[in-house]
């Protein structure tokens, strides 16, 4: 059993380190496999040809494919073995996760017309992964947001966390796509015209139209002022000071952003020395003790006699208080759930599950402010000196909401049909958070989007028949810190290891550095 396990993880390592090393030159599509053959199937059936169409046609690529094939014929001697079926559904999963999410950089340039010109409003991760693509097959588009740099937002809350990290998380447009970027605020939309309407009393026509709004939400998850690049760093070096002098923090929401939050916090600042004052009886002193109640460790020695009834006031602590007893996602596997749990009680977090913040409104956030009180509409208190908000994400509509308030879901996202084209408009797509497709919001999803919708452009100018998105099984990395981490991929568990190598390390940075065409700063 030990020696499957093994190889079991040996395995699926060889996978994501094959993934990572090949990414420049092999990227698997599902319109690149037989018609009727899925994913699974082209990736890891023995004697399939894989056909990964590049810059210059077709040919085979079967490099991934003897690999998965071999590697996973070794782990049970078996034939039929149950478990075999099983990984090479989690296999196929990291090869997708890493293989289709990424936008091909080696296309051809396509020949068009003057009259094309693709118009982007939006530049998160389906906004970019578009734009590059575009680019690569040499088809003019323009790209437009209100700020004047891409924030990769996945990392964002360990840049509030770590000092130096947030210089990484901004990535500029302007170097990226020279003068088809265009940093502006779209107010509408003409329908009738084909044109983008600019705050500036200005417009951009277009042929095709991708909306990619995405979301907005509370700092530091998300980052949606308008200001430049260098004054966005240090609003997040601003939030690392804050968590620094703050020695009771509460994180209110349990979803995905809290308990990253909550675990970047912990995994930072896993044991800070407490400075107690006299009256309480203690003093420093170099002995270590562990101390159950806080779950914090502490540098202290009582003298004889001292009362400690109200040592854990004085402990830096965090508390996570979320409205539902299920943490992170509800769509998660129950395993995945409670490890994230396990997770967060042993990195030292107060959890206060189902109950919700019901004085919110007086509470200063992400300021270090001491003697406030968190209360709960169940009647429990909190004292607190730090307040993270992270619930409340919100489609952004207000680009399209007049020339599409009838096409709006009630959330406030566009509803497109398995082309991802908003219904009723056969030039105007929607990708990311504003397109209404029943699936987690995540980045991972809008770079398949983009991969989707840049072909549906192309195909539509060659006269091909369009690509269609089909959401598949949940696939869902929690990072829980740089060492930790859970998930699950296809519908099957993945645990620390593998989430850490895959994305708690780096939190995909590098991806967007690679396909911004930059390179990361240190």
């Amino acid at each position: 059993m030990l020696s499957w396990k093994l190889l079991a993880i040996e395995t699926l390592l060889y996978d994501t380190i094959c993934s990572f090393k090949d990414l420049c030159h092999r990227k698997l599509q599902a319109t690149s496999l037989p018609s009727g053959t899925t994913l699974t199937q082209g990736l890891c059936t023995e004697g399939e040809e894989v056909v990964s169409k590049g810059a210059t046609g077709s040919k085979p690529d079967l490099f991934l494919t003897k690999v998965c094939s071999w590697r996973l014929r070794s782990i049970s001697e078996e034939p039929g073995d149950p478990r075999n079926s099983s990984l090479v559904l989690l296999s196929a999963g990291f090869s997708r996760f890493y293989l289709e999410v990424l936008p091909s950089t080696m296309g051809s340039k396509l020949s068009v017309d003057d009259s094309v010109c693709v118009v982007i409003v939006g530049g998160g991760f389906g906004g970019i992964a578009a734009a590059s693509q575009l680019k690569s097959w040499g088809i003019p588009f323009v790209l437009v947001d209100m700020r004047d740099a891409f924030h990769h937002n996945v990392a964002a809350l360990r840049a509030s966390v770590e000092s130096g990290f947030a210089k990484k998380t901004f990535i500029s447009y302007s170097v990226s796509f020279g003068s088809s970027f265009r940093q502006a605020k779209v107010v509408g939309i003409d329908l009738e015209k084909t044109q983008v309407l600019l705050n500036d009393d200005k417009e951009i026509s277009y042929s095709h139209l991708i909306l990619a709004t995405g979301s907005d939400g509370p700092f530091p998850g998300k980052f949606n002022q308008i200001i430049d690049m260098e004054t966005a760093i240090h609003t997040y070096e601003d939030m690392v000071k804050e968590i620094q002098k703050s020695s009771r923090i509460v994180v209110v929401g349990g979803g995905a952003a809290g308990v990253e939050m909550a675990a970047e916090i912990k995994t930072e600042y896993p044991a800070k020395e407490c400075f107690l004052p006299e009256e309480v009886g203690i003093s420093v002193a170099m002995k270590s003790l562990t101390m159950a109640d806080s779950q914090c460790l502490l540098f202290i020695k009582a003298r004889p006699g001292a009362a400690l009834s109200n040592l854990t006031a004085h402990c830096p602590t965090i508390t996570l208080i979320h409205s539902k007893m299920a943490l992170a996602d509800v769509e998660l596997l129950p395993c995945v759930r409670q490890e994230v749990k396990e997770i967060l009680l042993r990195k030292g977090v107060h959890l206060l599950l189902s109950e919700s913040v019901s004085n919110l409104q007086m509470l200063t956030l992400n300021q270090f402010q001491e003697d406030m009180v968190v209360k709960t509409d169940k009647g429990t208190e909190i004292a607190a000196d730090l307040v993270i908000l992270c619930t409340g994400i919100k489609i952004n509509s207000s680009a399209y909401s007049t020339a599409f308030k009838d096409k709006m879901a009630s959330n406030g996202a566009l509803k497109v049909n398995k082309h991802l084209q908003v219904e009723g408009y056969d030039s105007i797509y929607a990708i990311g958070d504003c397109a209404d497709v029943k699936e987690p919001k995540m980045a991972y999803h809008a770079g398949l989007h983009a991969n989707v919708v840049v072909t549906n452009i192309i195909n539509s100018l060659t006269q091909k028949p369009l690509k269609t998105y089909q959401p598949g099984s949940l696939s869902f990395l929690l990072s829980m810190g740089r060492n930790d981490g859970v998930g699950q991929i296809n519908g099957c568990y993945v645990g620390r290891l593998l989430v850490t190598i895959a994305k708690s390390r780096d939190l995909f940075i590098s991806k967007s550095w690679k396909t911004m065409g930059q390179t990361m700063p240190y």
